[in-house]
């Protein structure tokens, strides 16, 4: 990666991005070597400052990047990052907490996605199935997906799940690094295929197969098309995978080309089987209402990813609030890069971005 390119760190206000203005923050300074301030961090946030969520993505993105931290500290509301060159190898980072560990790999491995670095191994125990957060099946089928289109590769193994409030999940990353490049993803392509899983870690498999009648009956799905993955403290007894927490996340992945759309609705205690399958049943007619390929939650990595192959274009939903955050904070690290976000009408935008040349 480059080395540090500006004498003075930008300086970012913090108050309004929450913790994806960090973690995007912390990309992007990973992959252009250039150093940050960042101010009010999570400030309009009911508990501002860093949490240990947060902490655990400073702390990765400082040993990858053998980075110069200040401020990395429980409750801190300033951080300054300067980051030296992007090292691969083996990593092993801990939140601490049921915080998520996908939240930390999606701050690390992009900067990692580089052809003249060799292929880095990060293990990352915390979190896998989190509230306002990707789980583990969204960033294996859908972002890693992109990763593939662009060039580049990440094998993901779940080692084990992990919810709130225990966490204790493990995900391994794999990166084959590659050239990022430029990728145009504006229609659904192929047969469109929805399939459903119904993950149940230390409770009642009944529990998926209720989700999964019922997701069935919202979307018409046959029933083939449904299967529930049990996981319990057994650790392999009848065909059961370990975990140690208890948790239910349904899923469901919409493939219509290179890329799928991938939607889940977690489980919680004292809310019915059958009110998670037609939650979810929502998201995924909204996402068939329009004409684009990727999914919300896709689309505002996807900016980033797209940012750092140096263009590219997608469409999709409306825009989301991180998606218009990540349009605000590229340019301020690749001054070269304009992105643009336009509505398209029958609720169909398009988002492009335009690079020039490779990122140094």
């Amino acid at each position: 990666m480059s080395e540090p390119t500006l004498a003075e760190p930008l300086l970012l206000d913090g108050s309004h991005g929450g913790g994806q203005l960090l973690r995007s923050s912390l990309t992007l300074s990973l992959a252009t070597g250039v150093p940050f301030e960042l101010h009010q961090v999570r400030g309009a946030r009911p508990k501002p400052g860093l949490r240990a969520q947060h902490l655990a993505c400073v702390r990765a993105a400082q040993e990858v990047g053998g980075a110069e931290v200040h401020g990395a500290a429980i409750g801190s509301s300033r951080l300054s990052f300067a980051p030296g060159p992007v090292r691969g190898g083996t990593w092993r980072f801990d939140v601490g907490t049921a915080g998520s560990a996908l939240l930390v790999l999606h701050t690390v491995l992009p900067a990692l996605l580089r052809r003249d670095l060799p292929e880095s191994l990060v293990e990352v125990v915390g979190g896998t199935h989190n509230p306002m957060a990707p789980p583990f099946e969204h960033t294996d089928r859908a972002w890693r997906a992109l990763v593939q289109a662009q060039g580049a590769d990440v094998a993901l193994d779940l080692v084990r799940p992990g919810f709130a409030p225990l966490g204790d999940g493990e995900v391994h990353a794999r990166t084959r690094p590659g050239a990022l490049q430029p990728v145009r993803l504006h229609a659904r392509t192929g047969r469109q295929h929805l399939r459903a899983t119904a993950i149940v870690c230390n409770l009642d498999p009944d529990i998926g197969r209720r989700e999964l009648r019922t997701l069935a009956r919202e979307l018409s799905l046959p029933a083939r098309e449904g299967r529930v993955e049990a996981w319990d403290v057994r650790g392999g007894e009848d065909g059961a995978h370990h975990a140690s927490s208890t948790g239910n996340c349904l899923v469901v992945e919409v493939a219509q080309g290179p890329v799928p759309a991938v939607f889940s609705e977690l489980g919680e205690l004292r809310r019915r089987a059958e009110e998670v399958a037609v939650r979810l049943a929502r998201q995924v007619r909204r996402h068939l209402e329009h004409d684009g390929p990727l999914d919300e939650h896709l689309a505002d990595q996807a900016l980033l990813l797209l940012a750092l192959g140096r263009g590219g274009s997608f469409r999709t939903g409306k825009p989301t609030e991180h998606l218009r955050t990540h349009a605000a904070l590229i340019p301020r690290f690749l001054p070269d890069c304009r992105v643009s976000v336009e509505a398209e009408g029958g609720r169909t935008w398009k988002v492009t971005v335009e690079g020039e040349g490779p990122l140094s």
